[in-house]
């Protein structure tokens, strides 16, 4: 069983996988109160000094690529968005949008064509800032805390 865990500034969540299943989810304070897994993958960008021994996503990334997918970006890019990004680029075979709502809100494109840019300037295509500005006339209607993910 692989242990997902994600330290954000305001929440801390974890995902325990049975393979590509996921049988358990859930927020937590405490270490202890973490289910017990053989592999652990901490995504922290808190600051949170976790004792627990565990990967990094940042492991899986070498040579312009996350796993298998292309990344490009200029500057840092975040774990949480290397991750998001990754379960989209692997879920979605069309063009897709991957947004985080966190302490700051990102908004990536991922293609399978095209690599995980962080550039401001990536958004290229007429397509692409059309469906941001559908995104973000639609971001008022968004009730917070209604993710399919959260528990």
């Amino acid at each position: 069983m692989i242990l997902t865990i994600d330290i954000g500034n305001t929440s801390k969540k974890y995902y325990l996988f049975q393979g590509e299943k996921i049988i358990d989810r859930g927020s937590w304070v405490n270490e202890n109160e973490l289910p017990k897994a053989s592999k652990v993958i901490a995504s922290n960008v808190s600051g949170y000094q976790l004792k627990l021994k565990a990967s990094s996503p940042k492991d899986l990334f070498k040579n312009g690529f996350f796993l298998d997918m292309p990344v490009h970006y200029e500057k840092t890019l975040g774990e949480d968005r290397l991750v998001c990004a990754y379960y989209v680029y692997k879920s979605f075979e069309t063009p897709s949008i991957c947004i985080d709502l966190g302490t700051f809100t990102t908004i990536d494109v991922i293609s399978k064509k095209r690599p995980l840019n962080s550039s401001p300037n990536s958004l290229t295509s007429r397509t692409e800032r059309m469906i941001l500005v559908k995104i973000f006339t639609d971001l008022r209607n968004i009730t917070p805390n209604t993710s399919p993910f959260r528990k």
